[in-house]
C-alpha cells in the first residue's frame, strides 16, 4: 500500500512539472524569465528564442511541447489508474476481509 502511495505521489508531481512546464512557455515566451535560468550568468549574450533541448539536443519547441504533452497525459492516466488500484485495496482490506 506504501509503494502504491509512492508511486501516485511520484505521477502527481511528475504531471505537476509537466503542467507547469507547459505553464511558463506561454506566459514566458516573450521575456523569457523563467524558461531562461542561466541568462544572467553571461549578461552580454543576447537570446532570441528559448533553448529546448531534449536528450542534450537542440530540438524547435514544438517538439519540446509534444514532449511534454505526452508526459502530461501519460503521467496522469497513470496516476488515475494507481488511484484506482489503491481505491481497490482499501475495498479489500477493510470491507472484503471484515464482513
Amino acid at each position: 500500500m506504501a509503494t502504491l502511495g509512492t508511486a501516485f505521489v511520484a505521477l502527481c508531481l511528475i504531471s505537476g512539472l509537466a503542467v507547469a512546464e507547459f505553464t511558463f512557455f506561454f506566459t514566458d515566451h516573450t521575456n523569457r524569465h523563467i524558461l531562461q535560468p542561466y541568462r544572467d550568468l553571461n549578461i552580454l549574450q543576447t537570446y532570441k528564442d528559448a533553448n529546448f533541448k531534449i536528450f542534450y539536443q537542440r530540438v524547435p519547441y514544438e517538439a519540446w511541447l509534444t514532449v511534454l504533452a505526452f508526459t502530461l497525459t501519460l503521467g496522469t492516466s497513470v496516476a488515475v489508474a494507481v488511484l484506482a488500484l489503491i481505491c481497490v485495496h482499501i475495498y479489500l482490506k477493510f470491507w472484503l476481509f471484515h464482513h
